[in-house]
């Protein structure tokens, strides 16, 4: 199974927050976990402590298989964005886990629905 690790999810991971040993089994039964490069800039504005910032992006970057270019995106998603009038950086994930059949793994509730509406599967 191919997943798609959305930054807030990734969050839960690096700041040890309770859905973290949810978040660590799904990741375990991954084939390969996908992202787009945003999600590196996405990581960075957890905190802005130099050391902090580089040892948390050390953490999130671990499960990640492979990173999607942006610019490879971006069109697509910036029209769903328009739209499902949704933010252009979450579809990013979105579009990525609907092009490549993945799982798309986020905290965000509103996103699971707009993407469960898309026949994109999530958790």
């Amino acid at each position: 199974m191919k997943v798609v690790l959305v930054a807030s999810s990734a969050v839960e991971l690096v700041l040890n927050r309770i859905r973290e040993k949810e978040i660590e089994k799904i990741l375990g039964r991954a084939d390969a976990v996908l992202a787009p490069d945003i999600y590196i800039f996405e990581i960075n504005n957890i905190n802005l402590d130099y050391e902090y910032c580089l040892e948390s992006l050390d953490t999130a970057l671990l499960p990640i298989d492979v990173l999607y270019k942006a610019k490879d995106l971006v069109n697509e998603a910036f029209a769903e964005s328009y739209r499902q009038e949704y933010p252009v950086y979450d579809l990013m994930y979105a579009v990525l886990a609907g092009r490549t059949g993945a799982l798309l793994l986020t905290i965000g509730g509103r996103l699971k629905e707009l993407c469960n509406d898309m026949g994109i599967r999530t958790r």
